[in-house]
């Protein structure tokens, strides 16, 4: 190979790698995805499954809320004196249980991965609670035959909280990034419930469900760039080396002193054998 030509393609491989070239190949790509499924399940565990309210065969896959709520025995009050007569037997809680499909990021590296639920409704007995999103591994559930009785377990280590604000609506969101790795080409369920239970207390955050005619749950993904199919050189060089290969200022330096090196020593090289080649013609 030529010197010069040897020179200009170690100066093209700066090029490609340069940190100006990396940077312009760092952009997220977004995705707002809604629920393929979500509805909420309700029980109260101290009437021993003979659920005399219906609540445990309950499906609300229709409604257009999902409802986080439990009331745990209830403090009973007499209307006439306001003290304390006894407590309601009761341990009703519920949760609310979402499903997305990530199939689209089957090989990619997601970035983020954050559940957004809008609240209507916040009625808690401090100023702030804590929700919590429990990673549900059975995807098998459906939200047209959902209930309590058929509703599949979750992994209690592996969760998301946030804090919620006591009376006041708007948007709240759960971190899933991990979750949603670990699901990234399959699909990805939570169960969403309070962290800590109250005695003597009620307490509940109604979120709008896919069914509301606005402000819809969605899950907020962001990937990193992942290479298609090449159609070109420069679709190569665009998306695969650009993407995949970096190299430290200090190594930078150092390859191009070292191409320059290289390309003077083969032209001079060349133009020597060249000059001799001349010479012995001369005779």
């Amino acid at each position: 190979m030529h010197g010069r030509h040897l020179g200009s393609l170690f100066l093209a491989l700066l090029l490609v790698v340069s940190p100006a070239a990396v940077s312009s190949g760092n952009s997220y790509q977004h995705v707002s995805l809604a629920p393929t499924d979500s509805a909420y399940v309700v029980a109260n565990l101290k009437d021993n499954g003979t659920d005399p309210l219906g609540f445990r065969s309950l499906n609300t896959g229709a409604l257009s809320i999902t409802k986080v709520w439990y009331a745990w025995n209830l403090t009973e009050v007499d209307r006439t004196t306001g003290k304390t007569i006894g407590y309601i037997p009761v341990e009703i809680v519920s949760f609310a249980y979402m499903k997305f499909n990530l199939s689209q990021f089957a090989g990619l590296e997601i970035t983020n991965a954050t559940l957004r639920l809008y609240a209507i409704q916040s009625n808690l007995t401090e100023s702030i609670r804590y929700l919590v999103a429990y990673h549900v591994t059975n995807n098998s559930w459906s939200q047209s035959t959902l209930t309590f009785n058929n509703a599949p377990g979750f992994d209690k280590n592996d969760n998301s909280t946030t804090p919620v604000d006591n009376g006041v609506g708007g948007w709240y969101g759960f971190d899933l990034k991990k979750m949603a790795q670990s699901r990234a080409g399959g699909e990805l369920s939570v169960a969403i419930a309070f962290l800590v239970l109250y005695q003597h207390s009620e307490e509940q955050v109604v979120f709008n469900s896919p069914r509301a005619v606005t402000d819809q749950p969605y899950l907020y993904v962001a990937v990193s760039p992942f290479p298609g199919p090449f159609t070109s050189p420069a679709s190569f060089f665009e998306t695969s080396l650009v993407s995949y290969v970096w190299l430290p200022p200090g190594v930078l330096a150092a390859l191009a002193a070292a191409s320059l090196i290289i390309g003077y020593y083969l032209f001079q090289k060349r133009r020597l054998a060249a000059d001799d080649e001349a010479r012995l013609k001369r005779g």
